[in-house]
């Protein structure tokens, strides 16, 4: 019943303290390609007949004792100790990606190669004209059938390398990785039965990814800086009883940048130009889409540049009492946590949807609803017929908060020599998810939903035509607040303030439950235990890449197409 917030497996971690005697230590760990045999893949092409270079070097010291000033302060070395440590990994490794990208001929319009045996189909494909379903002669499609950002997207893959098996494009690129590992530790003994620690951990950890979908178009680097600290106090009061009080305070920093390799992002350096549907400037308005084909490797723009900042404060204390065969524990948690969240995509994605702010194309081989088509996803790519479209507008920048509070009393109970008891329960408040502290969230309410009032959409753009576009959105609240109104751009102008639920501005009531824990350890013989137990268990639900409530209309609106032309 002690352990609690989480309903799941738990690792707890003690930091080593100093000593009266002063000591250091340094070491180095690596593993180096030298000791490594290639690969199979990579021994089948003469550009990569070596094994990949490897790098791995794990270094670090430590040194703890006492502190005091000799004659002065802590001269018997019993009540102030410290430790520092330092750690670093240096990871340097090459990755290799293989793919299938448009032939030369295809960049030009020309997919004669189509009609016999090829890697992208395998059997013969025709190209057939849209317009009258007849064949376009040799598969050649007219230059003045062609459309300039369909043709720029198969021009923005790299050229072919290679023909091994179903791949024809093979590259090799560095993904170097860093972490630095900061711990101090301070333990003061004001007197014998009471005793302060202080534990600080800084760690840094940054890697620039190889590739992003199979490519280096858009690889990301990520910078994730962590601090975590804590102050205990633990007293022990008798013999027979002890009282441990911490507080802490950490936060988890997550900064995802796009790597501009060679240009390799820009939508503009093959004239990919397509208007966007949200006017609003995007984080890269240069970047190109994410671009789905059938049989080609994907062109992933990817939902970044991102970041976000989860800050973790909380108070707990424990008292334990050892009373004749029992022993009773008793004890409280706060914690106030959240997250300043600007990376409120789905990164995975959604059929229709895109986690791309820039927009993602999906070119099939037979379009939606029998729509007029070539056959093939690449030609219909090359004449600009895309099945769907989507797009996200301006992305929102969210401050989550929420509490929690638990509290819990066990009895550890040896009824007899062989049988021990664990009897205990754990509550938990806590507020029903997370407020913003900008009002800029919203929600679902089947409640709220009028069937009279049921959006109506143009099946062949995906505009609204009639009704209420946010029926049934609810956002938390009976009034937006004041930190909100400057920062949000949805929020101005009053236009959204009917959506205002009325009710406080978290987005569900909050959770009050108590669970019961029970276990036994009863001993058959000297070498054989019978264990069995059960309970209940509260999770604090986290802000995860599929809950962001901050990432729904009005406040980061999507739009979406489907059987639409790239260049308007």
């Amino acid at each position: 019943a002690e352990y609690g917030r989480s309903s799941a497996g738990q690792v707890r971690m003690v930091t080593r303290s100093g000593s009266k005697e002063f000591h250091g230590a340094a070491y180095e760990y690596f593993r180096n390609s030298a000791l490594d045999a290639n690969s199979w893949g990579r021994n089948r092409v003469a550009a990569t007949n070596f094994t990949a270079p490897f790098r791995y070097n794990q270094w670090g010291y430590n040194v703890s004792g006492p502190v005091s000033i000799p004659n002065v302060f802590n001269k018997n070395r019993e009540k102030l100790f410290f430790l520092f440590s330092q750690e670093w990994v240096k990871f340097r490794q090459d990755q290799t990606t293989t793919q299938r990208v448009p032939t030369t001929l295809m960049r030009a319009g020309n997919f004669s190669e189509l009609l016999g045996p090829n890697v992208f189909y395998g059997a013969p494909r025709t190209v057939n004209d849209p317009t009258n379903n007849q064949p376009f002669p040799n598969n050649i499609i007219p230059v003045d059938r062609q459309s300039p950002n369909g043709m720029a997207f198969l021009k923005f893959y790299p050229l072919p390398n290679i023909n091994i098996g179903g791949a024809n494009f093979l590259q090799v690129r560095g993904q170097p990785q860093n972490q630095l590992k900061n711990t101090v530790s301070i333990d003061y003994n004001p007197t014998a039965n009471q005793v302060f620690r202080f534990r600080g951990n800084i760690y840094k950890y940054d890697v620039r990814n190889a590739f992003a979908g199979g490519f280096d178009f858009a690889p990301t680097a990520l910078d994730r800086p962590n601090e975590t600290s804590s102050l205990g106090h633990t007293w022990t009061v008798s013999p027979t009883m002890i009282n441990d009080f911490l507080m802490t305070a950490s936060s988890d920093h997550v900064t995802i940048a796009v790597q501009n390799v060679n240009n390799g992002y820009l939508r503009s350096r093959t004239g990919i130009n397509y208007p966007y549907l949200f006017p609003e400037p995007k984080e890269i308005q240069d970047k190109v889409a994410t671009v789905s084909i059938p049989n080609l490797g994907g062109i992933d723009g990817g939902p970044y540049p991102s970041r976000s900042a989860g800050p973790i404060y909380s108070l707990s204390d424990n008292f334990t009492m050892v009373k004749s065969n029992h022993t009773f524990k008793f004890g409280f948690l706060w914690e106030r946590s959240g997250q300043n969240d600007f990376d409120q995509i789905n990164v995975s994605g959604v059929p229709g949807g895109t986690n791309n702010q820039n927009g993602r194309f999906e070119f099939q081989d037979v379009r939606p609803g029998g729509a007029p088509g070539t056959g093939t996803g690449i030609t219909n790519a090359a004449m600009g017929l895309f099945s769907t479209y989507a797009e996200i507008g301006p992305r929102s920048y969210t401050p989550y908060r929420g509490f929690m509070n638990e509290f819990f009393g066990q009895d550890s109970w040896r009824v007899s020599q062989k049988l021990k008891l664990e009897l205990g329960f754990r509550g938990t408040w806590q507020t029903g998810y997370y407020k913003s502290l900008w009002g800029n969230i919203a929600y679902f309410d089947p409640s709220a939903y009028d069937p009279s009032k049921a959006a109506v959409l143009d099946r062949a753009s995906g505009n609204v035509l009639s009704g209420e576009r946010y029926n049934g959105v609810r956002i938390p609240g009976s009034a937006f607040p004041e930190a909100g109104k400057s920062r949000v751009p949805a929020i101005k102008g009053g236009q959204f303030d009917r959506l205002l639920d009325g009710g406080d501005s978290y987005p569900a009531k909050a959770q009050f439950n108590i669970m019961p824990r029970v276990g036994l350890a009863y001993s058959l013989t000297n070498k054989q235990v019978i264990r069995a137990g059960f309970g209940g268990f509260m999770s604090r639900p986290g802000v995860y890449d599929s809950v962001f409530l901050g990432g729904n209309p009005p406040f980061q609106p999507m739009g979406s197409v489907t059987n639409g032309s790239v260049d308007n």
